[in-house]
């Protein structure tokens, strides 16, 4: 299999291996911090979940364009609650 192929697949097994892992996680755990500055589990899903369509963009500007001017994904920490 190539690398190529090794990572397509793992991408695409992203979603359900979350949902797997979260599952086993009561929310009070999934909400703690392990640090301060750091975030929870339940924070980072958030964060991936609201970041995923913007990701997306990017991704399909970089296909199309052959010189892409890309914006940083800022975190909308807002939208993690």
């Amino acid at each position: 299999m190539s690398r190529r192929a090794v990572l397509m697949e793992a991408l695409a097994a992203t979603q359900s291996d979350l949902e797997r892992l979260a599952r086993r996680l009561d929310p009070a755990t999934a909400a703690r911090r392990p640090a301060p500055e750091s975030w929870s589990v339940a924070e980072v899903v958030a964060h991936m979940a609201e970041i995923e369509a913007r990701y997306r963009d990017q991704l399909r500007q970089t296909l199309i364009d052959d010189h892409p001017t890309l914006s940083p994904l800022v975190p909308d920490e807002a939208a993690h609650d």
